[in-house]
């Protein structure tokens, strides 16, 4: 076995199912060609995705086209002071993990504006015609910082009804009424240049809005179906299939590319109009993958899974699924479709 596939399998120990899968790749990566699958972009982090047609890719990350619309252009934080090794911070970010209803408000997104819509069952239906360009022409004003993970950015408030509209619907949720008042919307500052942390970003100099890893999530159709034929084996016909959104993925792979070789992928390239993602690192996945639309998964997949069958990032033992992805500068700008074919390259 090739040294990098070799350092995959070592990275967990008894990971027989994926050594068998990366056994059966063909050495010359040249013979796959791929398409893509689904395009989605997700303007409020942590809320329901726009799947698009087509996205364009930016300096910051991933935009639908003819919009103001742009991948993790803002994000729920809840007001909660504290400090760490680099600082104090007045916010930390709000997702899924600590309230899992936030993912059944969805986003339609049109040319102009898009809607929120609220299937909660509790708080307002939708918030109707939100100006695409309200969430990124914001005023100059006093900054707060914002802890995201580790790490400690700096973010300015949002409109202001798009705040009360979504406190109101976290307001009618059993358990959550309390921190309600102290959730709020935050955007980029204007003049925001927040870098790709360097394990992410393959040596380029990548921008980001609010996203977590690399400027882009790829995914693969073909692991996916690997990852639920293997967990219905073990678990049994009653098992119910893990979905691609739980992921929240921008890109979705699929065609003639076996299962997990996304994980050896140096280098994704469209020949309609050369357009290329450099894929960087594995991405970790968290407690959001066990949240369907009907709340927690009692089965705790696909965690325990990808814990046991997928290998580690380097210096971390936490599960994974799924390649973030940065833009090189002489891609930014172009068009990437749906049913676009693609070829890649193996990392050395």
């Amino acid at each position: 076995m090739k040294p990098q596939r070799q350092r995959l399998v070592d990275s967990r120990n008894g990971l027989s199912e994926y050594a068998e899968s990366l056994e059966k790749l063909h050495d010359d990566f040249a013979r796959y060609l791929g398409v893509i699958r689904q395009l989605v972009v997700y303007p409020i982090k942590s809320l329901g995705g726009v799947i698009s047609e087509t996205v364009e890719l930016t300096e910051n990350g991933l935009k639908i086209p003819g919009t103001g619309i742009s991948d993790r252009m803002a994000m729920l934080a809840l007001k909660q002071p504290g400090k760490n090794q680099d600082g104090e911070y007045e916010y930390r970010r709000l997702s899924q993990r600590e309230i899992p209803e936030l993912m059944k408000i969805e986003v339609d997104a049109g040319i102009e504006s898009f809607n929120l819509n609220n299937s909660t069952g509790s708080g307002p239906r939708s918030l109707v015609g939100v100006s695409s360009n309200y969430l990124t022409a914001v005023e100059e004003q006093e900054e707060s910082s914002v802890l995201v993970g580790s790490e400690i950015i700096k973010a300015v408030k949002g409109p202001k009804d798009v705040t009360a509209w979504i406190r109101e619907i976290i307001r009618g949720i059993p358990k959550q009424r309390k921190i309600a008042k102290n959730i709020e919307l935050l955007l980029p500052p204007v003049h925001s240049k927040r870098l790709v942390e360097p394990e992410h970003s393959g040596n380029i100099e990548a921008k980001t809005l609010f996203s977590d890893g690399g400027q882009i999530l790829v995914a693969s159709e073909e692991t996916l179906n690997w990852m639920n034929g293997l967990l219905r084996t073990q678990h049994g016909e009653r098992f119910t299939n893990i979905h691609m959104d739980a992921f929240r993925p921008n890109i979705v792979i699929a065609g003639n590319i076996p299962p997990n070789i996304e994980d050896l992928v140096d280098e994704l390239r469209i020949p309609r109009n050369d357009a290329r993602l450099i894929l960087t690192s594995l991405c970790v996945r968290c407690a959001v993958t066990q949240v369907n639309r009907y709340g927690l998964r009692s089965d705790k997949e696909p965690l325990k899974f990808l814990s046991k069958q997928r290998p580690a990032r380097p210096n971390s033992k936490k599960p994974t699924f799924g390649v973030n992805a940065v833009i090189p500068e002489h891609s930014q700008a172009k068009i990437i479709t749906v049913g676009d074919r693609f070829r890649i390259t193996e990392k050395k």
